[in-house]
């Protein structure tokens, strides 16, 4: 998803959902009614429509698509409900087998918002320590999920590889369409020192919810933030109504911790980046945006945009490979971070090897 398939109609329910003025979001519903085709409704606006329901009765105004938002509510109502009573199961079985979970994303941020069913979500989002993946993914097995984007064997052939480069692993279960996104450093970019201490510091912090545990206020806010920006989210708008709402409640010391975070993974580009985006957005944050020379952030580009030759293809899955590692990896000097991309081709291309032999 790149900035440009970004319709007028998304731009205007995302404005509409950020709206603190009810002038202003009358008139920017009039312009929504009047362009969108609700039949052709993009999944990145249906997952704000709930919120634009809220916004939209809060101020009684009427939408000529009111009934139809009102039905997207139900649904994500149900979905919410649904999402959260797993939540609850998952986090209770894996407690009373010894493991703590940390809720992550949605699951955990929905407690800010004045209704959890504003917060859509389309999956759940934990983060167990890697020692205790394998007994995790055989619990949730015994709750009806199956791992969907590895298996178990590849695991165990080949698990230091995996503990660096293939995270999450995604499980689902079919018979209730739910999906988890089962992590060990709290997101797909993010490294594992990160992961460690941030676990650490939720567990002792001791927040609660659901069975489970919660990160503490500045680190919800650098995931959510970090997420957003390093996997370049514009198909999904969640994040930033993620921040407006914890903004406020949160102060200036809760974003300079969460500024401090970013430095210390040697992500204060993205960081910087996020703040510029909130700001875009008319979300005014109590904390400036540092004057230091940091470089654009660097994003990954989907392989299955690029339509140009094969050798552009390799192309760009190398300067991906690059963007990973430098992410992943940190604090690791420059030969180490060319035997890293080295393993990272080694190990898809083992995982390629291995998926090729089981499906014969």
């Amino acid at each position: 998803m790149t900035k440009n398939e970004i319709t007028k109609c998304d731009q205007l329910v995302l404005k509409a959902c950020l709206s603190k003025d009810p002038i202003l979001l009358e008139k920017t519903i009039r312009e929504w009614d009047t362009l969108i085709n609700i039949d052709d409704l993009s999944f990145r606006s249906m997952r704000l429509c709930p919120m634009l329901l809220y916004k939209l009765n809060m101020f009684d105004i009427q939408s000529l698509y009111h009934k139809r938002l009102t039905v997207l509510y139900r649904f994500w109502w149900v979905k919410s409900k649904l999402i959260h009573d797993n939540i609850n199961s998952v986090c209770k079985l894996l407690n009373y087998h010894n493991i703590k979970p940390v809720i992550l994303k949605g699951g955990s941020v929905s407690q800010y918002y004045p209704k959890p069913e504003l917060r859509t979500m389309s999956d759940i989002d934990l983060m167990v320590p890697f020692i205790n993946l394998e007994e995790s993914l055989n619990l949730l097995e015994s709750l009806g999920y199956k791992i969907i984007n590895s298996d178990k064997n590849l695991i165990k052939r080949l698990r230091s590889f995996f503990y660096y480069f293939h995270e999450p692993v995604q499980l689902k279960n079919n018979k209730l369409d739910v999906e988890i996104d089962l992590h060990w450093s709290g997101g797909t970019l993010l490294s594992k020192d990160h992961g460690n201490s941030l676990y650490k510091r939720t567990i002792d912090a001791e927040k609660v919810r659901n069975t489970g545990y919660i990160p503490t206020s500045h680190d919800e806010l650098a995931l959510i933030l970090l997420h957003g920006t390093l996997t370049n989210s514009f198909d999904n708008y969640n994040w930033l109504l993620d921040l407006q709402i914890l903004n406020e409640i949160l102060t200036e010391k809760d974003w300079q911790k969460a500024y401090e975070i970013s430095i210390k993974e040697k992500k204060e580009d993205y960081f910087i980046y996020g703040l510029n985006q909130l700001k875009e957005n008319g979300i005014n944050v109590p904390f400036e945006i540092p004057e230091t020379r940091v470089s654009q952030p660097k994003f990954t580009t989907p392989l299955k945009k690029v339509k140009e030759s094969r050798i552009r293809h390799y192309w760009i899955a190398i300067k991906n490979s690059v963007i990973i590692i430098r992410n992943l990896f940190p604090h690791e000097n420059g030969l180490q971070k060319i035997v890293r991309i080295l393993q990272f081709f080694l190990f898809n291309l083992l995982k390629g090897y291995y998926i090729k032999k089981v499906s014969r």
